[in-house]
């Protein structure tokens, strides 16, 4: 109560017309002063030689800080300037709020800017410690239980957030309201981020996933149909790729060019079974085709074309499927001749198109033994 009566008497003090105009400087009690309708509390009393109106450290034109403000406090030394602290003891729908800040925008101009909090860290020397502009620490003294994750799904309630961002209003104060564009905008204001989002090794609990049976801390949670989506400036600026979850469980990946992926190891594709391609390149054109090749194996890839047909080449062995059925060829040397087809009425073998001399054949390639006829594979 004694802190509502004072930051009534100073707001009073400071916003009252015939007082302000009348008295240009005041000093209170307790090191505060009322100087042309400012209240000023702590080093702000000094109000030409505080750290804002000095120009040292790099920093230029801080003054505009002191000088718009109508309530000023500068703590002496390195100390804490302010600090609002609310407690909510009650069982009904009581809330405690130790901040609240409005701005409204009523301006016709749309460079013209209201912003309810800004916030600004300067970090001086190369020396110097960390400079941040928010921080926001959310304690949770209560165990899970059996709450479980939270999941888009899910209420929000009865848990510890660190940000809330909501869009919308009191419909009681701001009706009607509409979407929000953003929830969050990361911008150049004179100078760019090294990095957009930096989740910490240690900040994420491990669970378990129930799909993947795999434990890792849950990053980025989303609801079926949000898309993350990237960019191109060609031409014009529209969506050029862009992943999507659908609520049947299917991922999908689109691009208006092609898709590429790269790992150093095996590369998984993973649907109802796994596969794993042995493959350290693997290219997707997304009209054409999509060819998986091996660094350490050139002439070795799986090679799928349209709708319509597929081929697997692998060290002297080509397997080829298409609307006409299914042929496998020996390939002594570029380009082989089939020797196994599969058509819809019948299956064919031809003796003559296979090899009968090893030298000529690749390794995993197939000839056939020409004293005994039996069909060999060279594994050396």
């Amino acid at each position: 109560m004694k802190t509502l009566l004072l930051c009534a008497a100073l707001t009073a003090i400071a916003t009252t017309p015939s007082f302000a105009d009348s008295a240009k400087k005041i000093t209170m009690a307790n090191g505060i002063v009322v100087d042309s309708g400012q209240v000023l509390l702590g080093d702000a009393v000094n109000k030409s030689d505080t750290f804002l109106t000095k120009k040292t450290g790099g920093s230029h034109n801080l003054e505009w800080a002191q000088k718009q403000a109508e309530f000023v406090v500068i703590p002496e030394g390195n100390d804490v300037a302010a600090t609002f602290a609310s407690q909510n003891t009650g069982n009904d729908n009581d809330r405690a709020i130790s901040i609240v800040a409005i701005t409204k925008n009523a301006s016709r101009n749309k460079s013209a800017t209201s912003q309810a909090i800004y916030a600004e860290a300067v970090r001086v020397s190369p020396k110097s410690g960390n400079a941040t502009g928010i921080e926001v620490d959310a304690a949770n003294m209560v165990p899970k239980g059996g709450r479980g994750d939270v999941n888009p799904f899910q209420n929000q309630l009865g848990v510890a957030m660190g940000v809330w961002v909501a869009s919308g209003a009191d419909a009681k104060v701001h009706a009607p309201t509409y979407p929000a564009q953003t929830a969050v905008s990361v911008v150049n204001n004179g100078n760019t981020w090294d990095q957009g989002l930096v989740l910490k090794h240690n900040s994420l609990t491990p669970t378990q996933s129930a799909l993947t049976k795999k434990t890792a801390g849950r990053a980025i949670e989303l609801a079926p149909n949000h898309h993350v989506s990237w960019y191109s400036n060609a031409d014009k600026v529209h969506e050029a790729a862009a992943i999507v979850g659908r609520n049947s469980g299917a991922l999908e990946i689109h691009a208006e060019q092609n898709i590429s992926a790269d790992a150093g190891q095996d590369f998984l594709v993973a649907a109802e079974d796994e596969v794993i391609v042995q493959a350290a390149r693997v290219a997707l054109d997304a009209q054409k085709s999509i060819q998986i090749t091996a660094d350490d194996a050139p002439d070795s890839f799986v090679r799928m074309t349209g709708r319509q047909s597929a081929q697997l080449e692998a060290s002297g062995t080509r397997v080829a499927a298409n609307a006409a059925g299914l042929s496998v060829a020996a390939i002594a040397q570029s380009g082989g001749e089939p020797i196994f087809f599969v058509s819809k009425e019948d299956s064919t073998l031809y003796i003559y198109n296979i090899p009968t001399n090893p030298k000529h054949v690749k390794r995993n390639g197939v000839y056939a033994d020409p004293k005994t006829g039996v069909l060999k594979i060279k594994l050396h």
